[in-house]
């Protein structure tokens, strides 16, 4: 399979695969130069290079669609060689000669900012996500309300029930080219969804809202054992899920986050890379083995004509200067960034916002225009465009600020949106988040049953 995209006489033009893996396995190469990674990624990556022309070359189902492809009984051999070549390379050009344990902060996120590789986590610190990334949406910390999260690795929304217990589920993946020590612990942690969540005072247990605990460890923290280079282990948590009607003092009731670390005591700053500051959004995105999700406890209601919740916003210790302007950042990401105006969701459905009194007060002393919406005098708002910015002055004293977030129920939807999903930010500039919350609403409950789409 000569074929392939660089130009000729280039390092690259007519290296077969097997040629290129003998290279990938030799450190005196140009492989191993700084631009390597772009150079690799073109090479194996999605679409290009010898991956797509193996694919093409074969034909057959492993040449045909992206929904055929996998139909074919040589996509998991290839694939698994591809990622063979793409470790190899990290363990001998990227310096990964010891244990690496890492927990991935996304995977094949479709909104994700394009990166080196598409989208996947490959565990570098700090994240290759740009900023204003969302860091609360782990795909390797999910919740099952049955003990089944090994057979069925997707999360569920857990349903509260008096006494009842949920099961959550951390990957653990080591990425390095030696086996991990076995020295490692697991630590997961609750808290009370805010979009400016402090560590560790959020997660440990410091903080009380409504007079009841706004977060705390789950459970124990559990040994890693040791791990194989590029293997994976699957650790559960048995979790009882704190009462959702015990905020309602602040009306927000149904949103909380999970944190998952990966600690060694016999290293400095307890195995982290960037030591850990009251920034949860930078020590995730920092750290590698630092990972966030947001969860809702409620109950699905499939009949409801509107989907309506309540997001907290609070002041931050890192407006050092005392009171200072936030922006509240409301934010739909494009199930597809290649077909917007397919997958734009405010074509399918409204969405309004309704600030309280307290974030009312705090917009109008910003002196600042708002973006991508219409507010009235009221605080009502109505979402024109797919990125909403609020200013706000947020002052230290008050600790109830929210607004309310109201959607219709979708109508006429194209049958491959399986969800509509939205980010809630709070950012002190354009590069400094503090934190924020993600909501996913499963559509596919939400269709008429007897409707059938025409598109």
């Amino acid at each position: 399979f000569n074929n392939n995209p660089f130009s000729p006489g280039s390092a690259l033009a007519n290296m077969t695969t097997q040629n290129f893996y003998t290279n990938v396995n030799s450190s005196t190469t140009f492989l191993c130069s700084k631009t390597t990674r772009n150079a690799l990624t073109s090479f194996i990556g999605p679409g290009g290079g010898h991956h797509g022309n193996v694919h093409l070359a074969i034909g057959g189902c492993l040449g045909g669609t992206f929904h055929q492809a996998p139909t074919a009984s040589l996509f998991s051999v290839w694939h698994s060689y591809l990622d063979k070549v793409w470790h190899d390379w990290e363990v001998n050009c990227g310096g990964l000669t010891g244990a690496d344990l890492y927990i991935a902060d996304r995977e094949n996120d479709d909104d994700m900012t394009p990166t080196n590789h598409n989208g996947i986590d490959m565990g570098y610190e700090p994240n290759e996500a740009s900023n204003g990334y969302p860091m609360w949406i782990s795909e390797d910390i999910w919740i099952r309300n049955s003990p089944d999260g090994i057979v069925y690795q997707e999360h569920e929304n857990p349903e509260y029930e008096t006494g009842k217990k949920v099961y959550v589920y951390v990957r653990v993946r080591n990425r390095g080219g030696a086996i991990s020590s076995g020295n490692e612990q697991l630590k997961l942690y609750w808290a009370k969804a805010n979009t400016a969540l402090s560590y560790p005072t959020a997660w440990d247990g410091s903080d009380t809202l409504c007079s009841n605990p706004a977060g705390g460890q789950i459970a124990t923290s559990q040994t890693i054992t040791p791990l194989q280079p590029d293997g994976y282990k699957i650790y559960v948590f048995e979790f009882s899920l704190p009462k959702p009607s015990d905020y309602t003092c602040v009306g927000q009731i149904n949103h909380f986050c999970l944190l998952a670390r990966i600690t060694d005591s016999s290293k400095p700053n307890d195995g982290m890379t960037f030591a850990e500051t009251s920034d949860v959004y930078s020590n995730t995105k920092n750290n590698n083995n630092i990972a966030w999700k947001n969860i809702s406890i409620l109950d699905n209601l499939p009949n409801l004509r509107m989907i309506s919740s309540s997001v907290l916003v609070k002041y931050s210790d890192l407006c050092k200067n005392g009171n200072c302007i936030n922006k509240i950042v409301f934010n739909i990401p494009y199930v597809n960034p290649k077909h917007k105006e397919v997958t734009n969701i405010l074509k399918y459905t409204k969405i309004n916002l309704k600030l309280n009194e307290q974030l009312l007060r705090a917009y109008k002393m910003a002196k600042s225009e708002i973006k991508g919406a219409k507010i009235d005098e009221k605080g009502n708002i109505r979402i024109t465009a797919n990125r909403v910015e609020i200013p706000v002055l947020l002052e230290k004293e008050i600790d109830n600020y929210s607004f309310k977030v109201t959607i219709n129920k979708p109508k006429k939807l194209p049958k491959y949106l399986k969800e509509l999903k939205f980010d809630v930010m709070q950012m002190i500039d354009e590069k400094t988040i503090i934190g924020g919350e993600r909501f996913i609403l499963p559509i596919n409950k939400y269709r008429p049953i007897k409707r059938k789409d025409k598109e």
